[in-house]
């Protein structure tokens, strides 16, 4: 850090020196011969006049070949070798000279002084922000409790016209053919409801996706561009602060926000004709930031892939819970509460469920509701918690068949310990439409780095989740080293998604190879491959088809790097122990060649977030 600032000093020193050598920005020259005056600086462009010999010019801007004068009235470009210094313009007493020195240095000490004067009032400007902003979220905060007010009662409208009858059948009656009769006949009814609740929903649409939503996040990126949570975007440097904040202001408040207001006029009309309510959902703090900062939260695949994990407890079905009132929330919350727009899809009403199910509420690990929800085509359950006197919302999760981005949109985290609202950093995630657009069309820049006095902006490469096909072939087996190879790739921090051991068939192996058909040793190769099985394996990471094919060497072993796979393991040519994709094309086209879709499964590794920085990805 202290080598970087010396570097970043020493650039401003030689900037300023070069302004010093400029000589006074605004003075008096006279012109030693008539001079033309012309429209540009350049022998050939339009002349705007000629100056007699002797005329005294102000010159505004001087270069070495053109400088740039007051001629009548307006500026023109004249040859700086025919003009002779006479005075500064605001000095009126001082003596003709030649020309200005070239250097001063009490100039340079004074830019150098106005620089770093500019610098600390910049970075207190910084701080006095930070406590300015504090006060400001507070009130900020008290005004959207009060104006929220009409908008939770919609809300509350909105959920209990949906279904009035909900009080009546929040206990299970027993009689499972009249509970089936009678929810044939209130979905009829639905119907005509939901017509008539339209106007609700899109009132609660749009203050909850376009007021709510976007005002905690304009103040997410505001914050960002003072208060920046980035040590390469000036976290506790002054002069990294001052030099981004440009750049701050740019990718936060006008490219984030902008990405946040379309994806919020989106959600609002969806939310007009695909029900969806705010609900709340009880976490502690890591869990809270973990959901609404994440990219995971985005990506389906199987049960533990997303960041909404299944609880414990589960008294309604195995699945991720939610509360239409805040103190429900409260009573599961290990600390904060996330307020979410949740589309709840098709709802099972456990009071007029079979009673076999029914009777499953209440006791821990009910994994039979939400089999039977998931069986039925269920999303959601709704369960009267009489114990408790509550209503309770259940998603179930198996499998994340519902954990997607679209159904579960948090809003803000509650912070219980001082009843606030969180700073989210750098915002909430966009969810997986707009968060590839936006990753496609802005690239972040690295940190500023200084090389041989010169400042050189890098743009960092944001580098794709990959996945890649590798195959341990029969020698790797017979020598008994699957395991060694195996751990070297867990070791690199690529993730097995996909692995099974099989017989290759020659079928198989002439579409595998059939890029070799030609050559001579084409049969040799396959009958190889046949001689004992093979193990396939599904890797995923960033840029996993060239990691793979890094570690496992060139094709040739004999030439292979100590260290390879290859270069550690083997001689041959063609006994080279593994095989890898080449290229994304080829791996997708390999992969459902050894893989069938089901037997490539997406799950979240814990240690995730310690092979990678946010930005890699």
């Amino acid at each position: 850090m202290m080598h970087k600032k010396t570097l970043w000093l020493t650039l401003c020193l030689l900037w300023l020196s070069a302004l010093a050598a400029m000589g006074s920005p605004r003075a008096i020259y006279v012109t030693t011969s008539d001079l033309n005056m012309r429209m540009q600086p350049s022998p050939n462009a339009y002349k705007r006049g000629v100056a007699p010999r002797g005329t005294e010019l102000l010159v505004v801007e001087w270069g070495d070949d053109w400088s740039k004068v007051i001629f009548e009235g307006d500026t023109a470009y004249a040859a700086s070798r025919y003009l002779s210094y006479v005075k500064d313009e605001p000095v009126a007493t001082s003596k003709p000279k030649k020309r200005r020195s070239s250097f001063s240095l009490f100039t340079l000490i004074g830019w150098a002084f106005k620089l770093v004067l500019i610098l600390i009032v910049l970075y207190i400007i910084s701080k006095v922000l930070f406590y300015g902003f504090a006060v400001y979220y507070f009130i900020m905060q008290w005004i959207y409790r009060i104006t929220s007010i009409p908008f939770l009662i919609t809300n509350w409208l909105q959920r209990w016209l949906s279904k009035p009858w909900r009080a009546l059948y929040k206990e299970n009656s027993g009689n499972d053919r009249r509970n089936d009769e009678l929810e044939g006949y209130l979905w009829l009814a639905k119907i005509p409801l939901y017509i008539l609740l339209t106007p609700i929903r899109l009132v609660n649409a749009i203050y909850f996706n376009l007021f709510a939503h976007c005002t905690f996040e304009m103040f997410n990126y505001v914050l960002e561009v003072f208060v920046p949570s980035s040590d390469k975007e000036g976290t506790d440097d002054a002069m990294d602060w001052a030099l981004w904040l440009p750049w701050r202001i740019i990718k936060y408040p006008i490219w984030h926000m902008s990405l946040t207001i379309i994806e919020s006029l989106f959600w609002t009309v969806f939310d007009t004709f695909v029900p969806a309510l705010t609900l709340y959902h009880g976490t502690d703090e890591t869990a809270a930031l973990n959901i609404v900062m994440a990219p995971g939260r985005c990506w389906g695949g199987n049960r533990m892939s997303g960041i909404w994990n299944v609880g414990a407890g589960n008294f309604a079905g195995n699945g991720i819970y939610f509360a239409p009132v805040r103190s429900t929330a409260t009573h599961y919350s290990g600390g904060c509460i996330i307020m979410c727009r949740v589309s709840l899809g098709n709802v099972l009403d456990l009071g007029l469920a079979p009673m076999r199910i029914y009777r499953q509420c209440g006791y821990a690990n009910a994994f039979d509701v939400t089999r039977y929800g998931l069986k039925n085509d269920y999303t959601t359950g709704e369960w009267w918690r009489g114990d408790r006197e509550w209503w309770e919302y259940c998603m179930y999760d198996w499998q994340n068949r519902y954990n997607e981005s679209w159904r579960i949109r948090p809003l803000y985290v509650l912070d219980l310990a001082d009843n606030t609202i969180m700073r989210i950093i750098r915002g909430h995630p966009i969810c997986s439409h707009f968060l590839g657009l936006s990753q496609k069309l802005f690239l972040h820049l690295q940190t500023i780095r200084t090389k041989h006095i010169f400042l050189t902006l890098q743009p960092l490469t944001i580098m794709a989740i990959e996945k890649t096909l590798v195959l341990l072939k029969p020698c790797t087996m017979q020598r008994g080293l699957a395991g060694e190879i195996i751990s070297i790739f867990e070791k690199k921090g690529l993730q097995i998604c996909g692995m099974k051991m099989m017989m290759l068939t020659d079928e198989l192996l002439s579409e595998h190879y059939s890029h070799l058909s030609e050559k001579p040793f084409f049969q040799r190769v396959k009958d190889a491959m046949m001689t004992a099985p093979v193990v396939a394996m599904c890797l995923k990471g960033v840029d996993a088809i060239a990691a793979v094919r890094a570690l496992a060497g060139p094709t040739n072993g004999r030439n292979a790097a100590p260290g390879t796979i290859r270069g550690s393991y083997c001689m041959s040519f063609q006994e080279n122990i593994v095989h890898a994709s080449d290229s994304a094309e080829t791996a997708a086209i390999e992969l459902k060649r050894f893989f069938r879709d089901e037997e490539i499964i997406e799950w979240e590794q814990c240690y995730h977030p310690f092979l990678y920085a946010n930005d890699e990805f």
